[in-house]
């Protein structure tokens, strides 16, 4: 026996079952009669194919369970995502300027993987700091680039913390040490910004001869 509970129902059901199969446009010609075959679709009682619906066979609506019926799955919260580690630029030039880079990336990095105390400041402990910028890699750069940020008073040292305690302005990019990315990148918005310029007198002065020519 097909439930069909208002008379909207019966109408789009009789319709589908007279036809055998339906374009749904066809059916949905009211707000009611739109309303009532998604009804039907959600029951199991027609089921729709594209753009196409059709009744659904008595064996296959015995197996059918309505959404509410149905049991729901436990949903597991995915693991928090480990912040993605920065790819710096190559430590690059003669060795002092290979120094003040890997100055900037100690700063860069207590900045941003370090944690805050009660005062705001950037602290890290000192031997995340050395795994998180490989230091063992890099012995003839680590201490002095580490003494010149101490004796600048950028960075203060107490026991196993390491802390930012000033601002170093002449620093450089730590993704960007000679410039090339931002000169690059100025560039760029120099002709994206001269493709928007109105066009010269002249410009339009041949703009009007040439549609003179062609008329």
């Amino acid at each position: 026996m097909i439930e069909v509970r208002d008379k909207a129902e019966e109408s789009v059901y009789r319709t589908v079952e007279r036809l055998g199969r339906v374009n749904s446009a066809s059916l949905r010609v009211s707000p009611q009669a739109s309303d009532a075959l998604q009804r039907l679709i959600q029951r199991g009682q027609v089921r729709e194919f594209g753009y196409a619906v059709e009744i659904v066979p008595e064996t296959v609506r015995l197996t059918y369970k309505p959404e509410e019926t149905r049991p729901q799955t436990e949903t597991v919260n995915p693991k928090p995502s480990k912040p993605r580690r920065p790819h710096y630029s190559p430590l690059t030039g003669p060795f002092p300027a290979r120094i003040r880079q890997l100055a900037a990336r100690i700063v860069h990095w207590i900045e941003n993987y370090g944690d805050q105390d009660a005062e705001g400041r950037y602290l890290c402990d000192k031997r995340a700091l050395e795994r998180g910028l490989h230091a063992s890699r890099l012995p003839e750069l680590w201490t002095p680039a580490i003494d010149s940020l101490v004796q600048g008073k950028t960075i203060a040292i107490e026991g196993h913390q390491v802390s930012i305690v000033g601002h170093c302005s002449g620093l450089p990019d730590p993704f960007d040490p000679d410039g090339r990315k931002e000169a690059k990148e100025l560039k760029q918005a120099k002709r994206r910004s001269r493709r928007k310029r109105p066009l010269s007198a002249w410009v339009l002065r041949k703009i009007a001869e040439r549609e003179a020519e062609i008329i």
